[in-house]
Parts: structure tokens; sequence; C-alpha cells
């Protein structure tokens, strides 16, 4: 077993690649039942989602309810380093669309090679939400009525700064094109819940359509 022999907080010894998914599509067998992959990360996610008061760890809006809106976010990406998916510092809970922005511009604050996890100093630069706290680093306003939503983040950090930057000027575009339309904002909800109770594959397509779908927008296609 990967974990057998390893400290949760020890990333030395642990594979360099990104064994998360082979984790979540585990069985184990023991005196009490069969456990699954898919059961510890769920109660993983729920733990992560208490200590932030069920707000997302980057735009603090609230998360809801499905594995699909309620995502687990790899702070150093898993992808990249690869020994720390599974430690506890790396891992906190994020929103759908945070999540997938933030992927998208990459995050290496830190050399690839390291064996113990980074303490709070390398996170000069860099917004860590299990480091810092939200409220020290970045303040929000938000303006709403029956069709419309705009909020404004403003970093008061280096670290701040960085996560509007990267992060939370995209987000908060999406939050206020969507809120103009009532009709596809629900309909978007429903097929994300729809997707999250059908497995990672399922998430993944309803993804791949999102993706697909503004950029269609943006381009006038539609």
């Amino acid at each position: 077993m990967i974990l057998d022999s390893e400290s949760f907080f020890d990333a030395i010894g642990r594979p360099t690649h990104d064994a998360w998914n082979e984790i979540y599509e585990a069985e184990w067998e023991c005196t009490f039942g069969d456990i699954k992959g898919s059961t510890i990360m769920s109660a993983l996610r729920d733990h992560l989602a208490l200590l932030q008061d069920e707000n997302c760890c980057y735009c603090r809006q609230p998360l809801l309810k499905g594995g699909y809106s309620r995502q687990i976010e790899h702070v150093l990406p898993r992808a990249v380093y690869g020994r720390f998916s599974f430690h506890f510092w790396n891992l906190a809970v994020v929103c759908e669309r945070c999540n997938r922005i933030k992927s998208e511009e990459g995050y290496q604050p830190v050399p690839l090679d390291l064996n113990d996890y980074p303490d709070h100093t390398s996170f000069s630069d860099y917004f860590h939400p299990r480091f810092h706290t939200h409220k020290g680093h970045i303040s929000f306003t938000e303006v709403a009525c029956s069709d419309f939503r705009y909020i404004v983040y403003v970093g008061q950090t280096p670290q701040g700064r960085k996560l509007v930057e990267n992060v939370l000027n995209a987000a908060t575009l999406e939050m206020t094109r969507e809120s103009t339309d009532a009709v596809i904002q629900t309909a978007m909800e429903k097929i994300r819940l729809g997707a999250s109770q059908h497995g990672v594959a399922a998430v993944e397509v309803v993804r791949d359509f999102e993706a697909a779908l503004r950029d269609a927008i943006e381009q006038g296609a539609v």
C-alpha cells in the first residue's frame, strides 16, 4: 500500500508521481468492512470545508453541496508536486471556478525537488490558503440585486495581489456573467450536481463542456 509505512506529514520516500486518482479508486479490506479511497476523500473534503466555514479557500464564496462544487484543492499542484498530493497542509477545499482558473495559470512557487513540505516563509509572493488568513491579505466588496451580482477583490499584500491577479479577477468576471442570466445559472448548477454523482469521468466531461462553452461565448459564436 502506498501509505502503509509513511508519516502523513513526511513526504520523504513518497512516490514523486501523482497518485491521487490511484488512491481514489483503491479499496481496502479491514475488520469493520471495506474502505474505499473515495470515501476517505469525501470525509477529508468535509473536514477541510468545515475548517473553512464552508467557503471557498480563494474567493470566499459559499461552497455548494456536491463533490464537483466542493473540490479538494492541492495548493502545490499534484501534477507537478506529486509527493505532496496527500500532505495535509497542501489540501484545502475550493469552488470549481477558482480551482479551474488557478490550474490554468500554473503555480510553481517552490523548487520541484523538495523532500519536505515548505513552511510559510516560502510563500512570500503567493497566497497559501492554509498558511495565510484571507482577510489579512484580501478584501472584497459585493454588489447584488435580483438579477445582477458584482464583486471587487483588492489585494492588501503581495500574496493577496498575486491571488487577485491570477485567480480572482477572472473569477469575479465569470460570476458577473452568470448572474445576469438566471436560467443559465440554474441549468449549470443542475449539470454540476449531476456530474458529481457519477464519478470522476463525468466531472471531467462537464469541465471540458464548460471550457468549450466559455470559449464560444468569448469568440462571439453563441
